[in-house]
């Protein structure tokens, strides 16, 4: 085996293992994120369940005169709540069918929508296909066949069928520039390749275009990871302590009022 073969099968690990890393960063970010969000909504129900129950059919004197304190809206308060921590279980479980390439097309496509979050999870669907197409590019396949390769062994279903269509329209006889139209996420690494991969580069210019291409997209994997894994800790804490603090203040508000007609 040859250094270049051992130097290549090396930055092939290493690319699988950045991207396996920085899955599992972002699904541990966002677990701990859903954990704080969940205790903040519980926390929060039961305090405004509570306070409601235990002062329920509580009267006080205004004057001369006997109300009976009710807050009818602190129970709709605490279904939103539970209503909140079900749409955060359910994004929670999207999240981690995308980032696991479980999801159609249609709904990566949604997902994509998301800042920061579907960057990432894009970012990890054009390193991979790099990748496969770099490999097989190595191996001197035409870029047709290279990109039917890359669909093979891609897992996202939206990059699968766009390097799909690209193999066809390379067989077909299109330039890499028409043939590679419409890419899902056009970042820097992509429109280099775009816009350098000409037909007129030789074998090795070519494998080292892909190379560099491959090399700067997970580059920009691990930058976009922790970008996404700061954006995480800081907004769930920051959710999580208002969505606490609104439940503390409706309960207090409650307390008050009936103490300030106790008093009188």
């Amino acid at each position: 085996m040859s250094d270049w073969t051992i130097a290549n099968q090396a930055d092939l690990e290493r690319w699988t293992n950045i991207r396996t890393d920085s899955r599992r960063e972002v699904l541990r970010a966002i677990t701990f994120g859903l954990i704080y969000l969940l205790a903040a909504l519980a926390v929060g129900a039961y305090l405004l369940i509570s306070v409601e129950a235990i002062t329920d059919g509580t009267i006080i004197f205004v004057g001369w005169d006997v109300v009976e304190v009710s807050f009818p809206w602190m129970n709709v308060l605490a279904w939103i709540y539970a209503g909140l921590a079900v749409s955060f279980i359910l994004l929670f479980v999207v999240f981690q069918l995308s980032l696991r390439h479980r999801l159609p097309a249609t709904l990566v496509r949604l997902v994509a929508i998301c800042p920061i979050l579907g960057r990432v999870q894009q970012t990890l669907a054009s390193a991979e296909t790099l990748q496969s197409v770099y490999h097989a590019v190595l191996a001197e396949q035409p870029y047709g066949d290279a990109f039917q390769t890359a669909a093979d062994e891609i897992q996202s279903p939206l990059w699968k069928r766009w390097a799909s269509s690209v193999s066809t329209r390379f067989q077909a006889g299109q330039s890499i520039e028409k043939a590679m139209r419409q890419v899902p996420l056009n970042d820097h690494p992509i429109a280099a390749v775009i816009t350098l991969g000409q037909d007129t580069l030789t074998h090795a210019e070519t494998v080292r275009l892909w190379h560099q291409a491959t090399e700067e997209c997970h580059a920009l994997l691990q930058s976009r990871t922790r970008r996404s894994i700061r954006f995480i800790s800081h907004t769930g804490v920051i959710i999580a302590t208002l969505l606490a603090g609104m439940a503390i203040l409706s309960s207090n508000t409650y307390l008050v009022q009936m103490l300030e007609g106790l008093r009188w």
